[in-house]
């Protein structure tokens, strides 16, 4: 079953346009390892969704695109000068254990909250059929997708950050807001669940998320180590 874990990075009152945004967020991917090259695809392509707002067609991420072609529809998303909406760039971890991640910036009005959004498709983590390594290999890529939030949100800031997954609701960390966990709990008779360990950040926050680390969706794999102890940085 098909779920997303997002990490809506939250800048509450901006008067820069979306399109200041964006480059803030490649780099803090990029200074986590993840690059917009697709590791199966033809040099120097990768991928990206939208929607053409007039026409309701869609640009398929199946279809290989260039790192211009991409910043293109991004820029003239961005500063509304084209029908297309809602660019979501898929990105990958550089190296021997490449996984994907969906990359977006939005904001509903000029001076309101504009979100970025650092999110994980469930597809990205390893299944049990898959490799019998799943355990370290999802502990690893978790990890990492972890230092990419938190790399954007040192960049961004100040902005606040919720974890959330998509279809349980299950919100599983945050930055500089409170989070909200009785409806990981009502899910599980687990007493051990809802223990929040703290990683510290560069400014002197920290990120609060639940350790072990709850996967819905995975039988006998729900829930993961992220970290050896109650506080560690990444």
């Amino acid at each position: 079953m098909s779920d997303i874990l997002f990490a809506e990075i939250v800048v509450e009152s901006s008067v820069r346009a979306p399109a200041y945004w964006w480059p803030l967020l490649f780099e803090g991917a990029r200074q986590a390892g993840f690059t917009y090259w697709h590791p199966h695809r033809e040099a120097n392509h990768g991928s990206f969704f939208a929607l053409d707002a007039k026409t309701l067609d869609e640009v398929d991420p199946s279809t290989s695109a260039t790192f211009r072609q991409m910043w293109d529809a991004v820029w003239h998303s961005a500063t509304g000068d084209s029908s297309l909406v809602g660019p979501i760039v898929h990105l990958w971890a550089d190296g021997s254990d490449p996984f994907e991640v969906w990359t977006s910036v939005t904001s509903d009005s000029a001076d309101g909250p504009l979100t970025l959004s650092f999110d994980l498709p469930i597809e990205s983590l390893a299944y049990p059929a898959q490799r019998a390594d799943y355990r370290a290999v999802d502990i690893a890529r978790l990890r990492r997708y972890l230092a990419g939030v938190c790399a954007v949100y040192d960049l961004c800031r100040p902005c606040s950050v919720l974890l959330q997954w998509q279809k349980s609701e299950w919100e599983v960390g945050a930055i500089n807001q409170a989070l909200s966990l009785p409806k990981v709990a009502e899910d599980h008779e687990d007493p051990s669940i809802g223990t929040l360990a703290t990683m510290p950040l560069k400014d002197g926050s920290s990120l609060s998320i639940l350790n072990p680390f709850p996967l819905p969706h995975y039988p006998g794999h729900n829930w993961l180590p992220l970290l050896d102890d109650e506080s560690l940085s990444i």
